[in-house]
């Protein structure tokens, strides 16, 4: 971290302090600040954007969705991660920012199941299977 932040200090080039401030967003993701994280990677997104560096402005884009998960907004999640797919090169993506971007497809999918919703049908089938003569 104190390494990327010398570098925002030492480097006059935009899309090279763009990137730097794209992995200072990652590292807040995963030292456990997704607030700051999610603040940062919807405007790193953007800049990147804007500086012609889609892949890491889409890999921003996932970051958004990664923060969201981690702070319960998953209709947010979700819309992050189709905003990253929805772009006209996303057919172009490479192959592991792809595969990011459905494992955080898979994520909010797994996170999204109800567990009340789910044990309601569980709550039937004691009677269901004792009618139909099996003991639980």
């Amino acid at each position: 971290k104190a390494a990327l932040e010398r570098a925002l200090d030492e480097l006059g080039d935009p899309l090279g302090r763009a990137q730097a401030r794209a992995a200072l967003a990652e590292v807040a993701l995963t030292s456990g600040d997704p607030a700051r994280a999610l603040r940062e990677a919807i405007a790193n997104a953007d800049e990147l954007r804007a500086l012609g560096d889609h892949r890491n402005a889409v890999t921003q884009r996932l970051v958004v969705a990664r923060a969201h998960v981690l702070l319960g907004r998953l209709p947010e999640a979700r819309a992050a991660v189709a905003d990253a797919l929805a772009s006209s090169r996303a057919r172009e993506l490479e192959p592991d920012v792809r595969a990011v971007a459905l494992l955080a497809q898979a994520e909010i999918a797994v996170r999204s199941i109800d567990p009340r919703a789910a044990m309601r049908p569980a709550t039937s089938l004691p009677g269901l299977a004792g009618s139909g003569g099996i003991h639980l």
